[in-house]
């Protein structure tokens, strides 16, 4: 008898810590409908559909000045401080770190950012100069500032 009244408590415990959250699934069921309407969406401005609309012969060299970045998690500590950048049309710009070992997994990556950035002006920010080695000229920051600007094949060397 003390077990099956123990069981009854406990089962009500339960269940009223569960019911806390009912008042969530509405919420839920609506953010994920227009979760899907986003998704399903035909966008404007799409570079890999002839279909939609493009600009027209708008080419140019794409230029940011007084570049800042951190990570939110840490928002005192700046990992680009006042940078400028400039790309010509088509190249792709990768940002590297401390360079660091080459890894299997960075096979992935490249296909990724290759895919993506294909007939397109891309900045890139990497944090292994392995995940970023087809690209033409690559910016190697160190505390903030530009430290090299070189191929990777030269900075693989000058490592």
């Amino acid at each position: 008898m003390i077990n099956a009244i123990f069981a009854i408590l406990s089962s009500a415990v339960l269940l009223g810590q569960a019911f806390q959250f009912l008042g969530l699934i509405p919420k839920a069921a609506v953010l994920s409908a227009k979760i899907l309407e986003v998704f399903n969406s035909i966008r404007k401005v799409n570079v890999r559909d002839s279909s939609g609309d493009s600009p027209s012969g708008s080419t140019g060299v794409v230029s940011a000045q007084s570049v800042g970045f951190n990570y939110p998690p840490r928002p005192d500590i700046k990992v680009l401080d006042q940078v400028l950048l400039e790309a010509k049309p088509g190249q792709t710009i990768p940002l590297v770190g401390c360079f660091r070992s080459d890894r299997e997994s960075e096979v992935v990556a490249q296909k990724a950012l290759g895919a993506a950035s294909e007939g397109t002006t891309t900045i890139t920010i990497a944090h292994r100069l392995s995940t970023i080695q087809r690209s033409g000229c690559i910016y190697a920051f160190d505390t903030e500032i530009i430290a090299e600007q070189e191929t990777h094949q030269t900075l693989t060397v000058m490592k």
